[in-house]
């Protein structure tokens, strides 16, 4: 999550699937033309990107993007966006990184073009205009499996100031359970080594399925650090974890936060961290239902709540949100269900579900195809000064 603190986030939410990644050299479009939502008018932008494919036709997804404009709670109309070419997407995250969006997509082994399994990078700038996917799979010297899962975070550095200077840390689940750890600097551009966590005496747990990250508010002076979680599965058990890596340097040893009331499920787990250093973690059961549990800054972990309705989710992603009037501090949510909606919700900052709903993004945004599945969600704050 953004490392800054909330009152000083004139921020733009973006929201995207999964497989979501921003157009090759075009601009996003800024005008106003979709449905209004009553609720929560004070929130930023939201941009949202879906990877939807039609049911029969799973090899051929299409990319679509809409934008939630916070002074005015109107959603523009999905539109198409264009693919990396001859790349079969499996996973896409992105974060706010100052005042740009870092996006990092992995590829399906099976490209023919590519050959391999391959970790590209980009960078949309806050005018909406794309760089364009590099292979950042060298430079960060990182080994040929497939991914399972991958997270995105802002940190910030000692030299870190608003819009610049935080640096890129991403943390991968490989298809050989192996968690793994890199850093791109702000500074240089250049990645560290991706370096399996184990490294660190930290002991992470093996099988590891599914990973969130949040990156806790710096100091001036000194270096944020990182809260990372993970989903894995050993012995046919599956646990929840959680560790830090400090900014000062090292790695906290992974621990085990209290059981949640039913077996988590590798479907989706999300974290924000805002700026009193409460961490919120976000996770699907295996029945599908969204559960939620806090970390306060002194270590101490709190009870487990639900979610209150019968949805059935399959994917969550959160994002803190920035210094609207209405609702400081308060975590947008966004959702896949069982048909393969995307949904959207809000928690307030107090942590509360009482009048918690969500409302289908079909609903709120016009130009959805009828008979698409979309599936697979990502949520970050981007730092607006429009």
């Amino acid at each position: 999550m953004n490392t800054f603190d909330a009152k000083k986030r004139g921020a733009a939410l973006l929201l995207s699937a999964m497989s979501m990644v921003a157009c090759g050299g075009e601009s996003i479009d800024q005008g106003p033309t979709g449905t209004v939502e009553q609720a929560f008018t004070d929130l930023p932008n939201l941009h949202h990107i879906a990877l939807n494919a039609h049911p029969n036709n799973f090899s051929d997804p299409q990319l679509f993007e809409t934008i939630r404009f916070g002074n005015n709670a109107i959603w523009n109309a999905y539109r198409v966006l264009p693919k990396p070419t001859n790349v079969l997407i499996t996973k896409v995250q992105e974060r706010g990184v100052g005042f740009d969006t870092h996006i990092m997509v992995t590829n399906q082994t099976s490209d023919q073009t590519v050959g391999k399994n391959v970790l590209f990078h980009g960078i949309r700038s806050q005018s909406g205009s794309f760089t364009g996917f590099n292979n950042a799979t060298d430079a960060m010297g990182a080994p040929d499996v497939q991914w399972r899962d991958m997270a995105l975070c802002e940190v910030g550095t000692s030299a870190g100031v608003p819009g610049n200077q935080n640096d890129l840390h991403v943390v991968l689940a490989g298809g050989d359970g192996i968690l793994r750890h890199t850093i791109r600097f702000t500074d240089t551009t250049d990645w560290q080594t991706l370096t399996p966590v184990s490294k660190s005496g930290s002991k992470p747990p093996t099988g590891v399925m599914r990973v969130a990250c949040a990156g806790a508010p710096s100091a001036p002076g000194t270096d944020g650090d990182l809260h990372v979680l993970v989903i894995a599965q050993s012995n046919m058990t599956v646990k929840l974890s959680h560790s830090i890596r400090y900014g000062a340097g090292g790695w906290q040893t992974f621990q085990t936060p209290p059981l949640p009331p039913s077996t988590p499920s590798f479907s989706g787990l999300a974290a924000t961290i805002d700026s009193n250093s409460t961490l919120n973690v976000f996770l699907i059961d295996s029945n599908h239902r969204l559960l939620h549990i806090q970390r306060f800054a002194g270590g101490g972990w709190g009870a487990w709540t639900q979610a209150p309705g019968t949805t059935t989710y399959f994917d969550v992603s959160a994002a803190l949100l920035g210094s609207g009037t209405q609702n400081p501090g308060a975590t947008a949510l966004l959702f896949s269900d069982q048909s393969g909606s995307p949904l959207f919700g809000v928690m307030p900052a107090n942590a509360n579900w009482n009048g918690f709903t969500t409302t289908p993004m079909r609903n709120l945004a016009q130009g959805v195809p009828a008979g698409q599945v979309f599936t697979g969600v990502s949520a970050t704050a981007t730092l607006d000064t429009n």
